[in-house]
């Protein structure tokens, strides 16, 4: 689903070799701009920022925060491909959205305005947190792309 991920490819300044030990370093160091950096294997980071908003994360580390993967997509290019994945908030707005949708119908008692009312507030919240995690990612991925000397290659 494009509009609930983000899928961006990257080409860096730094030889594969480089990027490998900027990102083992920084996965050490829990320093790099912001961000910590673990590897998963197979070229592939998940990156995760030290602080996101939309989730209450404070503490930094791998619980459920702001991140994104990037992975190192052949060793004789320098691309980069940054990508992330549904986040669980998601599915939760969905299971409510059912729930509150159906009980309504199943409800005699309950009046079309409270499921109108109760389903523009999901879909408020559902639009609003989307907005957030979606700066914040956009975030995290600029301040890795500082780090790590990548820029964009544009989709024509």
């Amino acid at each position: 689903m494009p509009y609930l991920t983000i899928n961006k490819t990257f080409t860096s300044c730094y030889s594969n070799e480089e990027l490998l030990a900027l990102l083992k370093a920084s996965e050490e160091s829990a320093k790099a701009g912001g961000f910590y950096c673990k590897d998963v294997g197979d070229s592939e980071f998940k990156i995760n920022a030290r602080f996101s908003l939309g989730t209450l994360h404070f503490t930094g580390g791998f619980g459920n925060s702001i991140g994104v993967r990037l992975k190192l997509l052949n060793p004789e290019s320098d691309s980069i491909r940054v990508f992330s994945k549904i986040r669980p908030e998601h599915y939760f707005i969905l299971l409510a959205f059912t729930f509150f949708f159906l009980v309504s119908f199943s409800e005699p008692k309950i009046d079309w305005e409270s499921t109108l009312f109760t389903s523009i507030m999901l879909i408020i919240c559902h639009l609003w947190f989307q907005f957030i995690y979606r700066l914040q990612e956009n975030y995290l991925i600029k301040r890795v792309s500082e780090y790590l000397g990548m820029r964009e290659i544009k989709n024509i």
